[in-house]
């Protein structure tokens, strides 16, 4: 008679078991999935939230800005906003007046803009920035406002700020300290001291109250100035010159090198790019052409034996400039397209031509 085989119990309940196993793994895969999700939208929910408190000071502070920002302005919109730098400008003269000595009025723009635009809204965020900088506060990079960019630290920057003018209105008693890591006293800067930006020489000198007088005065006397005024506008027009021809000459290395090559389609976001790479090659250019000129301006004034007198000092500069301008004639003649009739023209893919040959002369 065939033995009845009993049936292992440790077999029949196996499935049982595992079939509870995978059910609480899929359970916690689950629920970590919720609990990643529900973090993801706390923290876009707190960024919003930041974001619309910053606005709304905008708003409360500048005129412009209650005109173009909403008051729950989405990150796209946010950010574009203020690329410009004028609203931030506005603003930073407000907390701290003569902050930014002149500001470029351009109006809002819905794209990347055209080279001078892109030069204008430059010299503002340039300009704002370095204020911000100057009175140890929060601050960010340019590039934070465009796609990508980390626009909390742009919001970060403006609630510092919002924070800083609230205790000044207050009266300033004490320390005023910010998320741990700015800490501030009323001496901490004196009001409107000129930036250490150009040369690391003046960085460690510090004004004295009549000094600092002097300064508020030629601020002043170079913002109202209409010879210092034409001075900068034949600047701007020169400089939006030659940036056409860095972007545009970028654009056409970009399309000649890449002529036959599929990989490397032609759309809108090409120019936006190359643009956004011409506006930081020609910035980046600008402040080491700057620092280099401050230095070798300054060690002119001091002179071999003396330093120069004021007319001294200002006859040497004439004769620089006189010797510098037929270089830079020369350099600027390839740009020209004369008597109607076009020459081919020398793009630059680096940098432009006559910046460098000033750089050159400077080392």
């Amino acid at each position: 008679m065939p033995q009845e085989i009993s049936p292992n119990p440790m077999l029949l309940n196996t499935p049982s078991k595992n079939s509870r196993g995978l059910k609480g793994l899929t359970n916690g895969a689950t629920e970590e999935f919720i609990d990643d999700r529900e973090l993801a939208q706390r923290k876009a929910e707190a960024a919003a939230a930041r974001r619309n408190q910053a606005a709304e000071w905008l708003r409360q502070m500048d005129h412009g800005a209650a005109e173009v920002l909403s008051t729950e302005p989405s990150e796209e919109h946010f950010c574009l906003s203020l690329r410009n730098g004028l609203i931030l400008c506005n603003v930073l003269n407000k907390v701290n007046p003569g902050a930014i000595p002149k500001v470029v009025e351009i109006p809002i723009i819905d794209t990347e803009g055209a080279a001078q635009t892109a030069i204008q809204y430059f010299e503002n965020m340039r300009n704002f920035l370095v204020a911000v900088a100057r009175m140890k506060l929060l601050t960010f990079e340019v590039s934070d406002l465009e796609k990508g960019g980390s626009s909390g630290k742009v919001v970060d920057c403006i609630l510092c700020l919002k924070g800083y003018y609230e205790w000044r209105q207050s009266g300033g008693a004490g320390v005023w300290k910010y998320g741990g890591t700015v800490r501030i006293t009323l001496t901490s800067f004196p009001k409107g001291s000129p930036s250490s930006l150009i040369g690391s020489e003046s960085a460690d000198e510090s004004l004295d109250e009549s000094e600092s007088s002097q300064f508020e005065e030629l601020l002043e006397y170079l913002h109202l100035s209409s010879e210092v005024s034409l001075q900068e506008s034949k600047v701007s027009t020169a400089l939006t010159f030659l940036f056409d021809h860095l972007g545009i000459g970028l654009l056409q290395t970009y399309l000649t090198e890449t002529n036959e090559l599929d990989d490397f389609p032609m759309n809108s976001m090409v120019i936006d790019i190359v643009l956004r790479k011409a506006v930081k090659d020609l910035s980046s250019l600008l402040i080491s052409q700057g620092n280099q000129l401050g230095i070798f301006l300054k060690n002119m004034l001091k002179g071999n034996c003396k330093p120069l007198l004021k007319h001294e000092f200002l006859l040497a500069i004439s004769n620089y400039i006189d010797q510098r301008s037929g270089l830079v004639s020369n350099e600027l003649s390839k740009f020209c397209i004369c008597g109607n009739k076009g020459k081919d023209i020398s793009y630059l893919a680096d940098k432009t031509s006559v910046l460098d040959v000033q750089q050159k002369q400077l080392e």
